[in-house]
């Protein structure tokens, strides 16, 4: 069965395919034209310059419509055994064709600014009238008296002369005043269709089935020309991308047909491995098609996308976008930045943002769904709409359509998790722009990316604030505690000096007097350093020194202490009262319950250390500060444990912890020659510059003993 196809059924299936799509083209064209009319009714029939008339569009696509489901019916009616009503239809399909031309001409002498006389424009539009009319009254003649064809052959070429010679001069007057445009070319595409009609008649076989479709199929052409002009973009999501494809695949599967396959049908149907060789070439052709449809469908996309509706890469511009924002911080600037890298994008006027509550601003409900807007609530996803209907309209209350002319705003929500929410709004679409599915989607996913960094945002912000009030708080607390540790003072301490005083003033009064200006100079110290943090080593030094000579005049020759402190160390910085609790202990356990008494000393220095981990090592420099008591040096272990567990050294290890962390450090270690020593390590951060010159040690004390 296979070996009966001949170039006939090539012819057949060309045909055939031709008209199904001027069918499909003229029936789009035809209905968007109506749904333009619906959306605005009042509009003037006159468009700008640069842009078809509507009426003309209307027309085309109703004639073309005609022309297309006449030449069908009549090509494929004799092989249902009908052949009577043939040459009436067909002749009335290219009756329908001739009027084409006639609307052309009107459309070019009303609406166009050719430089003639009002009454001369009404007489060439007529004259293409008058000119299709006769054509087709004589077609129609020729068909009910039974001519050879089913077109009268002098009406045929009367008719495209004529029109030739219209449309010639039309067009040369237009370029001379006007110059080339859209509609020049409109009127050279209605030429080429009636000037290739007289290809058409295949019931002659005059010509070769490769010019009849010519012939059949030129004027698909206008009809492609008007839709890219008027409505590119519906042209583009309607149609090219959907059926192109599949258009293409036909194309290659009739030229994979044209090119092997009849050739291997030609082989010897009597040989069994001629039909086996045509077997495998038609599976081989099945599959190398099936395979090559996904590249011509990119390829397919890509002609759309950048030819035909010149818009950049989507997938491209959504990581743009995503780039882009993440480098802003705030709600504002994010949605600022992803409606300036949108509106060219779009070919919006301008896009902009606004804030948008959960009812929103007609009180009505927020639909729930990411989508478009019409200035009112959407019943549906605008997506789901444009794939189910194939329709880009979301009506809202107002009844109104989503894509509209200039000066409309369209809206899309960014779905935020949290209060405030947003809109984009799309301020006005250029060249009359619509928003198709490629668009929605685009919108749809750029809103998830604005809200999914909004939130991110936002939720850093969240965190920024909790850990700032949380630093804060903690800040606040460290200094509540540390005052709390700076004011501890022995009380005994006090009531001990007092009473000392007391007795001074009854035995040398002289004495008690300069007791209580000590006592004195040291209150006003302690209450000094209550009002910061840290101070001097050399004014801890002072005070130390004020607090040793009170107790001095309380254990006369039991106490003696030393002070052996480098000058140029005094003005380094150290915890305010980090000295006098340690020296407190010191007489407290070393002298006073020492009979004999005994010595405390006091030092410090400058050491170097090496840290090592595990990226190396470094060096670093520590004040190291060191009081030794020698009254109690032989003391068992519970003096020792009562030593370490006063409220002096515990208050220290806690401040040190609190301002140097684990880099600060307070030692002790008794020794029964040595007595009682206690280090304290500070670590020095910019304190290089506070270090003078080594100088000599100058001790400094009173009653040391030998």
């Amino acid at each position: 069965m296979l070996t009966e196809v001949s170039d006939f059924s090539v012819s057949f299936i060309a045909h055939v395919s031709g008209y199904a799509i001027g069918m499909v083209l003229y029936a789009m064209l035809l209905w968007l034209v109506v749904r333009a009319l619906q959306e605005s009714p009042k509009k003037s029939p006159s468009e700008p310059s640069g842009q078809s008339p509507r009426w003309l569009a209307c027309w085309t696509a109703i004639l073309g419509l005609l022309w297309n489901v006449g030449a069908l019916l009549a090509f494929l009616l004799p092989n249902l055994h009908l052949t009577a009503p043939i040459p009436v239809l067909y002749a009335l399909a290219v009756s329908a064709l001739g009027f084409l031309p006639a609307v052309v001409v009107l459309a070019m002498v009303k609406t166009q600014p050719i430089g003639l006389p009002a009454w001369v424009r009404r007489v060439i539009s007529a004259s293409g009238f008058v000119l299709s009319g006769w054509a087709s009254l004589m077609h129609l003649h020729a068909a009910l008296i039974g001519e050879a064809g089913s077109m009268s052959g002098t009406a045929l070429q009367v008719m495209v002369w004529g029109y030739l010679v219209f449309l010639i001069w039309l067009l040369a007057v237009r370029v001379r005043t006007e110059g080339w445009d859209y509609m020049g070319g409109i009127v050279v595409l209605s030429g080429l269709a009636i000037a290739v009609l007289p290809f058409s008649q295949h019931e002659t076989g005059e010509y070769s089935w490769g010019m009849e479709l010519v012939g059949h199929h030129a004027n698909l052409l206008l009809a492609l020309a008007i839709l890219y002009q008027d409505y590119r973009f519906a042209l583009g999501d309607l149609f090219l991308k959907r059926a192109l494809s599949f258009l293409v695949l036909a194309l290659v599967t009739l030229g994979a047909l044209v090119t092997v396959g009849i050739p291997v049908l030609r082989l010897d149907a009597d040989n069994e491995m001629a039909n086996l060789s045509q077997l495998g070439v038609f599976l081989a052709l099945w599959i190398i098609t099936a395979l090559a449809y996904p590249q011509l469908r990119k390829a397919v996309i890509w002609l759309v996308d950048v030819v035909v509706l010149r818009r950049p890469d989507y997938d491209q511009l959504r990581q743009e976008v995503a780039i882009a924002i993440n480098q802003e911080e705030e709600p504002e600037r994010i949605l600022s930045c992803a409606g300036a890298l949108l509106q060219p994008a779009l070919l919006a006027m301008q896009i902009t943002w606004r804030p948008w509550s959960l009812e929103g601003e007609d009180g009505h409900e927020w639909p729930g769904q990411v989508g478009l807007l019409d200035g009112d609530r959407a019943e549906e996803s605008p997506a789901s709409r444009a794939i189910s209907t194939g329709s880009l309209v979301t009506k809202g209350r107002s009844g109104l359509s989503l894509s509209r002319p200039c000066g409309e705003e369209f809206l899309v929500f960014i779905p935020t998790m949290e209060l405030p929410q947003y809109v984009l709004v799309i301020q006005g679409l250029l060249h009359r722009r619509r928003l198709l599915s490629d668009d929605l989607f685009l919108l749809e996913a750029v809103a998830h990316i604005i809200a999914r960094r909004i939130d991110a945002v936002r939720s850093a912000h969240e965190r920024c604030a909790v850990a700032i009030r949380e630093q804060e708080m903690r800040k606040l607390t460290i200094e509540a505690e540390l005052r709390a540790l700076r004011t501890q003072l022995n009380p005994h301490f006090l009531f001990n000096a007092l009473t000392t005083i007391g007795y001074l003033i009854q035995t040398a009064p002289a004495q008690a007097l300069d007791t209580l200006m000590r006592l004195t100079e040291l209150l006003r110290g302690v209450l000094k350093r209550l009002e910061g943090d840290f101070s001097t080593l050399g004014q801890e030094v002072d005070l130390v020194h004020a607090y040793l000579m009170i107790e001095q005049a309380r254990f006369e020759r039991r106490l003696a202490y030393q002070v052996n402190v480098p000058s140029n160390l005094r003005n380094l910085p150290v915890p305010a009262l980090v000295l006098q609790p340690l020296v407190e202990n010191a007489v407290k356990h070393g002298i006073q319950k020492c009979t004999k008494g005994g010595v405390i000393k006091i030092e410090a220095e400058v050491e170097q250390r090496e840290i090592e981990n595990g990226h190396g090592a470094w060096r670093t420099r520590d004040l190291v500060i060191k009081v030794q008591d020698t009254g109690h040096g032989s003391a068992g272990k519970g003096q020792e444990a009562a030593w370490g567990a006063g409220i002096g050294l515990a208050n220290i290890k806690k401040r040190l912890q609190l301002h140097y962390g684990d880099h600060a450090a307070l030692s002790m270690h008794r020794s029964p020659k040595l007595g009682t020593i206690v280090h304290i390590r500070i670590p020095l951060v910019g304190s290089s510059d506070l270090l003078a010159e080594e100088s000599e040690c100058l001790p400094s004390g009173h009653g040391v003993k030998e």
